[in-house]
């Protein structure tokens, strides 16, 4: 995360004929700068004799190795509370992305599509979920939703992170409408709200509050 890409050109230089050369000057190249990345990876920077510093990227081959491995565990424990979270609230999860488990197929995956099943009538496939305006936010947001006009109920739920449900609230208008969240009603963090048209989950988002 210290490391930083830079876009960048070779300086001019002369040549014998003391006549700038600007060969090398021509395209843009990609890489880093040798004096940052030395105080974050001394082992990839080399000190010539001129008393120009050079980059050995080859070094940083095995550092992005290993910083993968770290974050894949980081993926398979999160996958995990994700599953236990699933287990002990699966009415909160929409559609799950395929590469939570590719070893399950649809039918084992306990991690499958739970937004609209398959005895949904069509009007409730048209139940619409928008994303809150503004987010992140601080003082108060705006929740926007479409619920078709014969749904016999719809509710409007709202999460933490760890499935605990924060508040619910019971939707009578049908058709386009809306809803305040008030940023002083919750502590900051993230949360999920979820959209259920007669029992049905029709679609999660993510909100932010910051204080």
């Amino acid at each position: 995360m210290s490391l930083q890409g830079v876009r960048y050109q070779y300086k001019e230089q002369e040549n014998e004929d003391n006549e700038l050369n600007s060969e090398n000057n021509k395209d843009f190249r990609l890489g880093f700068i040798a004096q940052a990345v030395e105080k974050v990876c001394p082992e990839a920077v080399k000190n010539m004799p001129d008393g120009t510093k050079a980059m050995s990227y080859t070094d940083l081959i095995p550092v992005l190795v290993e910083a993968i491995k770290e974050q894949q565990v980081q993926i398979d424990f999160l996958q995990e509370k994700i599953k236990a979270c699933y287990q002990k609230n699966p009415q909160y999860f929409p559609q799950q992305s395929p590469a939570i488990d590719e070893n399950n197929d649809q039918e084992d995956n306990p991690l499958k599509n739970t937004s609209i099943n398959e005895n949904s009538s069509l009007d409730i496939a048209t139940a619409k979920l928008f994303q809150n305006t503004p987010n992140p936010f601080s003082m108060n947001t705006e929740i926007r939703f479409e619920i078709p006009k014969n749904s016999s109920s719809a509710k409007l739920l709202i999460h933490d992170m760890q499935g605990g449900e924060i508040k619910s609230y019971i939707l009578t208008a049908r058709g386009v409408g809306n809803i305040m969240i008030q940023g002083h009603e919750l502590p900051a963090g993230m949360y999920m709200y979820t959209l259920l048209v007669n029992n049905t989950i029709v679609d999660t988002k993510k909100m932010i509050l910051t204080k």
